[in-house]
């Protein structure tokens, strides 16, 4: 579950979303399938809207949990909302997925910003719910993984949203923190779509 990051927004296809390419990665070693939450309504970015979820749209069975819900809440959601509804929204995947791998990733932003008591909050809850956070504002500051603001994508294009070597950046970034708890897992590099796709 994540925001327009997550669907690839500024990359030239959907084939480059990092969730895309992690997936591609993992089939190396047998059958995945990606499975995602309800589009939410628009607007997203508010922890009330971005958490509005029943307990029946989180599946049974995942081995793999990814979420990446910070960055729109930053600027929009007050810090004592979002911790609560975040927590929820971990505590109900963790009860009907108990066994799962959870990684938790942090903002797209600049780091030590408006994202601090954002990104500490998830970090706890999903350390605390058993989970592994991945930082990813690093990434951000690296100019070469964002826009430039007029190139051309299925999503639209800015400055922001991370291009397609910023998304093969956060994907190689969740693989490594896997590849910490499962030696041997695969890398991103060898899953990105051939050259012209």
């Amino acid at each position: 579950m994540g925001t327009s990051i997550t669907a690839g927004m500024a990359a030239s296809s959907v084939e480059y979303a990092w969730p895309n390419l992690v997936l591609r990665a993992l089939e190396q070693g047998g059958p995945a399938e990606r499975v995602t939450m309800p589009i939410l309504r628009e607007p997203p970015g508010t922890a009330r809207n971005v958490f509005s979820f029943s307990a029946a749209d989180i599946p049974a069975g995942i081995d793999l949990g990814v979420i990446e819900l910070v960055t729109n809440d930053v600027s929009r959601s007050e810090i004592g909302a979002y911790r609560e509804k975040y927590g929820e929204f971990i505590g109900t995947f963790r009860q009907k997925n108990p066994t799962a791998t959870l990684l938790c990733l942090g903002a797209w932003t600049i780091p030590g910003g408006k994202s601090t008591d954002h990104e500490a909050a998830a970090r706890q809850l999903c350390l605390r719910s058993g989970g592994y956070y991945v930082q990813i504002n690093e990434l951000f500051m690296d100019p070469r993984n964002r826009g430039p603001a007029n190139n051309q994508s299925t999503f639209g294009a800015d400055d922001f949203h991370p291009n397609n070597l910023g998304q093969l950046r956060i994907a190689d970034a969740v693989l490594e923190t896997m590849n910490g708890l499962y030696p041997g897992a695969p890398t991103p590099t060898t899953a990105a779509p051939a050259a012209g796709r």
